[in-house]
């Protein structure tokens, strides 16, 4: 088994889990994007898309054909949390990170920072063909 595929099914795992969590209470996936800061015309919808938006992206990792898109696609999303996150905490505010809706509840720091931009590392992993 390559690394490659190894990187790609991890990172699967990560975005079936945070899109499944999420789909559990959509309100909640909603609530989170507004406690990030954004107002409530921008966070309902992105909050309501957000988890059909992450299981695509974690079967898109998996099948071979799509899978360095899907890895763009991971790259972009990481991005955007990894700015959320910067912002927030920029800002002196420390919402919850809900990222795997209520399976997972932590508020929002250095660990949860440097897991994202861990995250994103394995989808730069597979871009660059490792």
């Amino acid at each position: 088994m390559s690394l490659r595929l190894i990187l790609r099914v991890v990172l699967a795992i990560v975005f079936a889990g945070a899109a499944i969590g999420k789909l559990q209470d959509l309100d909640d996936s909603r609530q989170q994007v507004r406690d990030f800061g954004l107002p409530d015309v921008i966070a309902r919808p992105i909050g309501t898309l957000l988890p059909a938006v992450e299981l695509l992206v974690a079967a898109g990792l998996v099948i071979a054909a799509t899978s360095w898109w899907a890895a763009w696609a991971a790259l972009a999303l990481m991005g955007a949390f990894i700015v959320g996150i910067a912002v927030n905490m920029t800002l002196g505010r420390r919402p919850d990170c809900r990222c795997f809706g209520p399976l997972h509840i932590e508020t929002i720091g250095w660990r949860v920072l440097s897991r994202d931009l861990l995250l994103a590392a394995l989808a730069a992993a597979i871009l660059l063909r490792v």
